[in-house]
């Protein structure tokens, strides 16, 4: 099996049980073949989100929000990328 044909094939699972499947990675560098992959899970309707490489474990998972905390004197939380919804 082909790359392209497992990435399809993950897509196609994640278009049939979104939650029980709990999303799809995928890494690729700027190409045709990536933009293609992407535009077919637009198509799919699939809620994506496109991260940085070098984004940190705070940004994705969520972390104390330092400026809201100062203001407000009690602890607030930051959502993560991954935490919020499509």
């Amino acid at each position: 099996m082909t790359p392209w044909n497992r990435a399809v094939l993950a897509l196609s699972l994640a278009a049939i049980d979104p939650r029980g499947l709990n999303g799809v990675i995928i890494r690729a560098r700027p190409s045709p073949a990536r933009d293609a992959l992407m535009q077919a899970a637009r198509s799919l309707r699939l809620p994506h989100v496109r991260l940085h490489p070098v984004m940190t474990k705070q940004v994705l998972d969520g972390d104390v929000d330092v400026s809201a905390t100062l203001g407000s004197g009690t602890v607030l939380m930051q959502r993560g990328l991954l935490a919020r919804g499509p």
